[in-house]
């Protein structure tokens, strides 16, 4: 696709590399010998992975091979950079399928190794299956609530609890992520990266039952520590993550009134929430009504005796497409 030129005098598209036969076949491949390309760039594997799942391509066998022999490679790239590529596929609007490839290929093992582990998936073995890692100054981090003498626990390598298999939680959380996006604008790097390490928390603070002295915003706080530190998240996003989780329960259908959600949407943090709880809700295959309600004015309910001055607009509407309680499959584009 980078390889084509155009000639604005002749109105001509000048490929020199087979690009356009690659197009008609919906292939992808590189330009030249694949290993040293990926090899000059590691972060060039996750982008193929972008652009095959996104846009329905495949990739020719010698580029796919090249991509599990240099996966390796991706553990001295800049973590900000990884980190930006890994927004961009769950953003992108084919999560799922960018994540079956990168669990295909063993990429994951590299770039997200909890992730791995908790899918099953091993951590390539020695230096070159090194986690991304760059960590990022202490004020740009939020672990402030977390203190040495209080370390997070190994998270579980599998839990049935969490159902990571092929139709488990994790995929349909994806899936759902993907399938809400009609609203692009509404879904943040914060809310993509809590349904991405969402469940991983969830089982980490399973396991940490047994600690109830401690909060659980400190728990979070300490389980997202090894996070931030490969995955350079900043302090916001970071707080809204741990503030994402510990909302949920109070969006609960008995916590529901209309007083609760006017005081809901004065909250700064309120509309990214309960789009994760949405996201939660189409994964769980829960009715809609239960998180449609918070976010829907009554259209018989009088709002004159509340001042509206400062009061934050509620979030984005969500799509007809979110309207289904189970997410719809994903087809390529």
């Amino acid at each position: 696709m980078n390889g084509l030129f155009y000639d604005p005098e002749s109105e001509e598209v000048l490929d020199y590399v087979g690009g356009l036969d690659d197009l008609r076949d919906r292939v992808l491949r590189t330009i030249g010998d694949p290993n040293i390309r990926f090899r000059e760039d590691p972060v060039r594997i996750v982008r193929a992975i972008k652009f095959a799942a996104r846009l329905g391509l495949t990739i020719e066998p010698a580029t796919y091979e090249a991509m599990a022999r240099q996966r390796g490679q991706l553990a001295r790239s800049a973590a900000p950079r990884v980190a930006e590529e890994i927004a961009r596929l769950l953003l992108g609007g084919s999560a799922l399928e960018s994540f079956r490839m990168l669990s295909d290929t063993d990429v994951l093992g590299v770039i997200l190794p909890e992730v791995a582990t908790a899918l099953g998936r091993n951590a390539l073995a020695g230096d070159e299956a090194a986690p991304v890692s760059d960590p990022a100054p202490a004020s740009e981090t939020a672990s402030d609530a977390a203190t040495e003498s209080d370390p997070a626990p190994a998270l579980p390598a599998s839990s049935p609890d969490i159902d990571v298999g092929p139709e488990g939680l994790f995929w349909r959380q994806l899936a759902a992520l993907a399938a809400f996006r009609g609203d692009r604008e509404g879904v943040t790097r914060s809310v993509a990266f809590t349904v991405l390490y969402g469940p991983l928390i969830r089982q980490g603070l399973r396991a940490w039952a047994t600690s109830p002295d401690i909060d659980q915003g400190t728990r979070i706080a300490s389980l997202l520590r090894p996070f931030v530190e490969q995955r350079r998240l900043t302090r916001r996003e970071l707080d809204q993550i741990r503030l994402n989780i510990l909302t949920a329960p109070r969006f609960a259908p008995e916590r529901f009134t209309p007083d609760a959600r006017r005081a809901m949407w004065d909250r700064g943090y309120f509309s990214e929430a309960i789009l994760f709880f949405a996201i939660d809700c189409m994964a769980n295959q829960r009715d809609s009504a239960t998180w449609r309600r918070w976010i829907e004015d009554d259209k018989e309910e009088e709002h004159a005796a509340r001042p509206t001055r400062g009061r934050r607009k509620p979030p984005l509407e969500p799509t007809e497409q979110s309207e289904s309680p189970a997410p719809p499959p994903i087809e390529p584009k």
